[in-house]
């Protein structure tokens, strides 16, 4: 007999899905295993640690990710190429978030402009402005997308 193919289904009651499950080392709390997808998936944002959040968000995505590719590209990913993936995933999340924090931010002192300098953070309307006003030595800075 083939199971109702729906969210609890993919993400939570497959046999495939459990043993994910298993291996990333979360076991559901019985007590929803009856809720539909939004509810229990609520449940376990509000009521679990970051890092339990994390693992969640990453197999689910894992999981919808290797189902698509099976049944649009027929790349068939096997359970422990999956799981293998949650834990590189989230082992780098890690390591991003050290190399973070270990990081010294730069310290950025303001300074006033030399005598007779004007600055302008620039969009065109204020570049034309400036040309306008007869600004002859102009410090223009923009923003990151320029």
């Amino acid at each position: 007999m083939q199971e109702l193919e729906n969210r609890e289904h993919i993400f939570r009651d497959c046999s495939i899905t459990k043993e994910i499950w298993e291996k990333v080392n979360y076991a559901w709390p019985h007590d929803i295993s009856h809720m539909e997808f939004m509810d229990w998936f609520t449940w376990i944002m509000i009521n679990s640690r970051v890092d339990v959040c994390r693992t969640i968000v990453c197999a689910i995505w894992a999981i919808w990710t290797a189902k698509n590719q099976w049944i649009h590209e027929g790349h068939k990913r096997s359970r422990a190429e999956t799981v293998k993936f949650i834990i590189q995933y989230l082992q780098d999340l890690k390591d991003i978030n050290q190399k973070h924090l270990a990081l010294s931010p730069e310290v950025v002192i303001w300074r006033p402009l030399e005598q007779g300098f004007y600055k302008i953070n620039f969009n065109a309307a204020a570049v034309i402005m400036g040309r306008d006003l007869g600004l002859k030595h102009v410090e223009i800075e923009g923003d990151s997308l320029t």
